[in-house]
């Protein structure tokens, strides 16, 4: 839900630009977010990073599971 707010946020303002303006914006926040990001320290930890951070066991064991989920699904949609 945030992400699809700061999606319409940021794309709201972008949406009738095209050519090398829409590259300058792009290029514009894509510079001005992680300057955000690293300037509040109260969210994201600042420069330090976020503290509580996804284990490389836990992330691998779902990413595992979404791909056999997925893989199971395509199978079943297949076989149709």
């Amino acid at each position: 839900m945030v992400t699809a707010f700061f999606g319409v946020l940021f794309g709201a303002p972008t949406l009738r630009l095209k050519g090398d303006y829409l590259a300058i914006v792009t290029l514009g926040f894509g510079e001005i977010v992680p300057i955000v990001a690293r300037n509040t320290p109260s969210i994201t930890n600042g420069a330090h990073g976020l503290k509580h951070r996804i284990h490389s066991l836990e992330f691998k064991r779902q990413v595992a599971q979404e791909f056999l989920a997925g893989e199971t699904l395509h199978g079943l949609h297949r076989t149709r």
